[in-house]
């Protein structure tokens, strides 16, 4: 179950598929949110897989945390994921730890210090386990240009469209 705690991102990656670098700052406010998941677990008896946090950057939410304990306080035997791409204050950290939140970033082909982010997570003590097997590898991402006149093969850009 993917839930979004934002809908844009402090990036700009081409490839994004929420279209987060162009969307307007805004987040579900926490009533609202509690009475989904709540609503949620009782339609699911608590049988999902496991919840991601996620968006375009979650942690541009500033009630990010909070969102933690309510998940946790419906869904008490679910992983729960933290997709992200960003670092936070103490408070975070405490409510990742209470709340059993595995940080789950991806490596995008930017600037970031992985090695500095592995280094604060076993500190605080909070796991943190690499999206899609990204610790072994970098995401690649690729650029498709849209027709906009829509007069484009189907068949010749669906084939296409994994070629970099």
């Amino acid at each position: 179950m993917d839930i979004h705690l934002s809908n844009h991102c402090n990036l700009n990656c081409f490839g994004c598929s929420h279209f987060s670098q162009v969307a307007q700052p805004k987040f579900p406010t926490l009533q609202t949110y509690e009475k989904d998941i709540q609503a949620l677990s009782e339609i699911t008896h608590g049988f999902i897989d496991k919840i991601q946090l996620m968006s375009g950057e979650p942690l541009l939410n500033p009630n990010c945390k909070d969102y933690f304990a309510i998940t946790r306080k419906h869904f008490p035997n679910v992983p729960i994921w933290l997709v992200t791409n960003g670092k936070q204050n103490q408070e975070f950290w405490q409510s990742c730890r209470e709340n059993a939140i595995e940080i789950h970033p991806t490596k995008y082909p930017i600037k970031i210090d992985w090695d500095e982010i592995q280094r604060i997570c076993k500190e605080q003590g909070v796991v943190l386990k690499f999206f899609m097997d990204s610790d072994k590898k970098q995401k690649a991402m690729t650029k498709m240009i849209l027709n906009p006149k829509g007069n484009s093969n189907p068949f010749q850009s669906f084939i296409g469209c994994t070629l970099n």
